[in-house]
């Protein structure tokens, strides 16, 4: 509703309504009109004077016809009253002033001044000089004309600072919105595509850029890191058993075990659908066994599905830069095979990639 009124006809309006109100109020009084209708021609003037404010709170702001209809209206309601009522002397020649008001909020500056002013001094010229007044009133009405445009002309500019001021201020409060959103967004986006969705752990593309950038941290500074696989062997059955919903929660609360088992600076990842990945910084492969010993005791304890069942079965590989290969192409090799010795010898096997071939530093 806020957003559809004519905030430019608002003081124009209220100026309007009391030139109203005192109609009504000669017409209730007997002033105006028949004395002896005077109820119904002041039930005619209050519905009149509403109608017209009404009207001109709604009337859109660039419809130039608009804003040209309504200051007829006023100067004719004036004209006549000052005709009407006594020429000079009525209580109407003091409204004649108010004119300017309606020009300045309709026109341009110039224009509501040319107007304004030749309209003021004629009314005031024709109501003198067909009432035997004098030329000197018609340029005193004249001048206070001018100095009533004037006020108004700054105090429309104020308002229209102020007005343009609200709009930049919006704008910008608007513009900070969108940017945080933004942000937003490409802060969700960034994070959706180096995290799996279903787990919640970094996906196998980040988590190979970062392996590359741990094998030149570890050969700068001459440290140790394991790289460890964990595969799920029974995860099919599962599936086929409690369907695609019930995988992707059992997922996620392994996806939970795994993070509980090892430290803050470790990375895990999701390698495929059944497969794990763990990065453990600063661990031989012999001190990585510690956390994944222990987190396969915690696997082994944890039961799955909705009538929790089931119990999976699990095999881990493990290689260690740089006692078993020193790029990360060779790591993710040595990790597979040994998960597939794992797996032959049985559930739940460990095997590190030092048992598969001679053990000591790769030259």
């Amino acid at each position: 509703m806020e957003e559809r009124l004519n905030k430019r006809e608002m003081t124009v309006g209220l100026v309007r309504a009391c030139f109203g109100m005192v109609l009504v109020y000669l017409a209730f009084i007997g002033a105006l009109g028949n004395p002896a209708a005077r109820f119904e021609t002041s039930i005619l003037a209050l519905a009149a004077t509403m109608a017209a404010v009404a009207l001109s709170l709604f009337i859109p702001e660039r419809w130039a016809a608009g804003a040209w209809l309504f200051f007829i209206i006023d100067a004719a309601a004036v004209g006549a009253c000052v005709w009407f009522l006594g020429g000079l002397n009525s209580w109407a020649v003091y409204f004649i002033p108010l004119l300017a008001v309606s020009a300045v909020y309709r026109f341009a500056p110039d224009l509501s001044l040319a107007v304004s002013v030749a309209l003021a001094a004629g009314i005031v010229a024709f109501a003198s000089f067909a009432q035997q007044g004098t030329l000197y009133q018609a340029f005193m009405w004249a001048a206070i004309v001018m100095a009533v445009w004037a006020v108004s002309v700054q105090r429309f500019r104020v308002s229209q600072e102020e007005k343009y001021k609200m709009m930049y201020l919006d704008q910008e409060k608007a513009a900070s919105e969108l940017e945080k959103k933004i942000r937003e967004l490409e802060e969700k986006l960034q994070s959706h595509t180096i995290t799996d969705t279903v787990t919640g752990l970094k996906n196998f593309r980040y988590f190979r850029a970062r392996l590359e950038e741990e094998v030149a941290r570890a050969q700068r500074k001459n440290q140790v890191f394991s790289l460890a696989l964990m595969e799920i062997e029974d995860m099919p059955d599962f599936s086929k058993v409690y369907g695609e919903q019930e995988t992707r929660k059992a997922l996620a609360r392994l996806a939970a075990r795994l993070k509980d088992a090892f430290r803050n600076t470790d990375l895990l990842c999701r390698y495929s659908d059944t497969q794990f990945m763990m990065l453990l910084t600063e661990a031989d492969a012999k001190n990585s066994l510690v956390p994944i010993m222990r987190m396969r005791k915690n696997l082994e304890k944890t039961s799955f599905g909705p009538d929790n069942r089931f119990q999976f079965s699990y095999s881990f590989g493990i290689s260690c830069y740089p006692y078993d290969a020193r790029e990360a192409g060779g790591l993710l090799s040595l990790a597979s095979a040994s998960l597939r010795r794992s797996r032959q010898k049985g559930s739940g096997m460990i095997t590190l990639a030092s048992s598969l071939f001679k053990k000591g530093p790769v030259s």
